[in-house]
């Protein structure tokens, strides 16, 4: 156990005690080990973001679907870049597949900001193409991608649950 010891700042006499140290310490660990939302949050909030886990959902008048709301042509570009043939009509629905498919999107088309996790500019690609980060109507998208990461039950609520969640 710490004895309590008395130092001298700037002529104060002030107690440094066990349970100082220890906020001290929970502190600088908090932030030290506490790590930025990263891709893998990103896919989340996307994933919300576009169909609250509900991998049957239409999106763009039936052009997008899938829990990540893709569109075909994406689908066979990342699918070219990733070296695989996945069906789009059979495995669209398959949520670790579609995962998959928007990870190689990004790593094709914004390979510095996934390898430096500009979640920014992969959120605005996701949602606005090859242009997205540029466009300014895929600003909103960012606005609500930040929304759903900074609540953070996303992150605490299995996907099944997720329509269930209000993210304000």
């Amino acid at each position: 156990m710490f004895s309590s010891t008395k130092r001298m700042f700037h002529g104060e006499l002030k107690m440094i005690t066990p349970t100082t140290i220890a906020a001290v310490v929970t502190t600088i660990t908090s932030i030290l080990f506490s790590a930025p939302p990263s891709v893998d949050h990103l896919l989340i909030a996307i994933r919300y973001k576009e169909s609250k886990g509900n991998n049957r959902v239409p999106g763009d008048g039936g052009r997008a679907i899938g829990s990540y709301q893709i569109h075909r042509n994406y689908w066979h570009d990342a699918c070219q870049y990733g070296g695989v043939k996945w069906s789009y009509d059979k495995y669209v629905f398959d949520p670790e597949k579609s995962e998959q498919v928007a990870r190689w999107y990004m790593q094709r088309y914004a390979p510095q900001a996934y390898r430096t996790g500009n979640l920014q500019v992969l959120a605005r690609l996701h949602n606005g193409g090859i242009g997205g980060p540029f466009y300014s109507g895929t600003l909103g998208y960012w606005r609500d991608i930040q929304r759903i990461m900074k609540d953070g039950q996303i992150y605490r609520t299995s996907p099944k649950d997720w329509h269930k969640l209000v993210i304000r």
